[in-house]
């Protein structure tokens, strides 16, 4: 899901919303609830149930600045690192 072309415009988005704002981002908002992030970040949000919904009104929702924006879209690779054991939260990212 994370690479085919939802996923991609998802990752887009949120990386394009955070880029411009991360002024608005602390170390904290990594370790929130996702129910607090939202409250954080709503436009975040309204960006991606654009997407989510059809997207069809998304780039008249997005904010002007970004629409010149060069915007690489890439494929992810995510593994999981079965030699790190999880005992805690701390070795997630290890993980």
């Amino acid at each position: 899901m994370i690479n085919n072309r939802l996923g991609r415009l998802l990752d887009t988005v949120a990386q394009t919303y955070m880029a411009t704002n991360f002024n608005r981002f602390s170390s904290d908002d990594f370790l929130k609830t996702e129910k607090t992030f939202r409250e954080r970040h709503v436009d975040l949000f309204r960006y991606l149930d654009v997407l989510l919904e059809g997207g069809g009104e998304l780039s008249s929702r997005l904010p002007t600045s970004w629409r010149d924006a060069d915007v690489k879209i890439s494929d992810r690779e995510f593994f999981v690192n079965e030699s790190v054991d999880l005992l805690n939260t701390h070795h997630i990212g290890a993980r």
